[in-house]
């Protein structure tokens, strides 16, 4: 997956998300290719750093429908 397509699926800028890529502890998995530019994020750790950031910023109401899988 690269920066745009998960910019596109968070709604975070891709600014943002090279910068979560390049930071000492990235909270996904990202890999920056030596052959060409850009970005490749492991589209399951980035998922699941996506839910949970949701789940943190959620209210009570919106956790439990995260929690229980009724939201995506």
């Amino acid at each position: 997956m690269t920066i745009e397509e998960a910019s596109e699926i968070c709604g975070l800028a891709p600014y943002t998300l090279r910068q979560k890529a390049r930071s000492n502890n990235p909270p996904f998995a990202a890999t920056k290719p030596s052959n060409r530019e850009g970005w490749d994020i492991n589209e399951n750790s980035f998922r699941g750093w996506l839910k949970r950031r949701r789940i943190n910023s959620a209210n009570a109401a919106m956790k439990g429908q995260l929690l229980r899988g009724s939201v995506q």
